[in-house]
């Protein structure tokens, strides 16, 4: 019960984080609409290349439209349009990767925010976002700790299969306690030895179950 009741919990997690994440996509997509005073000035190649960008994002596969705007935008670093779906794909990508790969795309989130920099050196809300980059990527290995940690205690919650060395001693001392207080039925037949038998304390030494540790030995 305890395993269908995880798997459902990360079925349901995994739908919500694919919506927020596709619904992320669209609102990039809709807000670097090209301007049509930016339309003209736009290569034809370039452009080709940007529409296979927001075809490939339709799609969700990001890298390949990360790939079409690198080669957009090398064509043509002035497509201001071009650098800011860009910036804003691998900010995205950099947000949900590891660190080595989270590196790779917030450099080039930086790189496309410094390009429209030149063009607009006053361009605040470009600045705004430069400096969020930056600090990302000055963060990242904090990031990353923070993320394993949540991770491995949402695991340690919700998995009874993972459990430290202390916590399995812990619980077998809870079980013995109980054992000799009498509370349960033994787990054990008549003239079978128990962990713990032979010693006057019990399997975990003097102080911790009194001396009737060893009176669960034998039966």
């Amino acid at each position: 019960m305890k395993t269908i009741n995880i798997t459902i919990l990360v079925s349901i997690f995994i739908i919500l984080s694919v919506a927020l994440y596709s619904q992320n996509i669209y609102d990039v997509v809709e807000y670097l609409k090209i301007p049509e005073s930016e339309l003209p000035k736009i290569k034809e190649e370039a452009l080709n290349l940007y529409k296979s960008a927001l075809d490939k994002v339709d799609k969700v596969y990001l890298d390949g439209a990360i790939d079409d705007l690198l080669k957009a935008t090398e064509i043509q670093s002035d497509f201001i349009t071009a650098q800011q779906f860009l910036a804003s794909l691998a900010t995205m990508k950099g947000d949900q990767n590891w660190a080595e790969e989270s590196k790779k795309y917030y450099s080039i989130a930086i790189k496309a925010y410094e390009t429209i920099l030149q063009s607009d050196p006053e361009n605040s809300y470009i600045k705004s976002y430069l400096k969020s980059v930056r600090n990302k990527l000055d963060k990242i290995d904090q990031r990353d700790s923070k993320r394993l940690e949540i991770g491995l205690n949402f695991i340690k919650k919700y998995s009874p299969i993972v459990k430290t060395e202390e916590e399995k001693k812990k619980e077998e001392l809870n079980k013995w306690t109980i054992y000799t207080r009498g509370d349960v039925e033994l787990p054990f037949t008549k003239g079978q030895q128990a962990p713990g038998a032979g010693s006057p304390y019990g399997p975990y030494g003097p102080g911790v179950m009194g001396q009737r540790g060893g009176e669960a030995g034998m039966f």
